[in-house]
C-alpha cells in the first residue's frame, strides 16, 4: 500500500465506521422497547408526591457573614 492509497483507505474506513454506527443506532431501538418495564415505572412515578411542604422555609446559614459593598480600602 502506497502513500497515494492512504487517503482512499482512510475515507472508506470512515464511511464504513459511520454507517456501522448509524446502523447500530437504528437497530438499538429494537432492544429498548416500551412494553416490558415502562408501565411499572410509570406507576411508581405517579405515586410520588410532587409538592414541597409549606412549612419549609429557606434561611441563611448561621456561619455566614453579611455582604457589604464598602470594603474600607480606597
Amino acid at each position: 500500500m502506497g502513500v497515494k492509497q492512504t487517503t482512499d483507505v482512510l475515507e472508506k474506513g470512515t464511511w464504513v465506521f459511520a454507517s456501522l454506527i448509524g446502523l447500530l443506532c437504528i437497530v438499538s431501538v429494537l432492544f429498548f422497547s416500551n412494553s416490558a418495564g415502562s408501565s411499572n415505572d410509570n406507576n411508581m412515578l405517579k405515586d410520588l408526591p410532587t409538592s414541597a411542604p409549606a412549612s419549609q422555609q429557606r434561611s441563611a446559614p448561621s456561619g455566614t457573614l453579611p455582604l457589604s459593598t464598602d470594603s474600607g480600602k480606597k
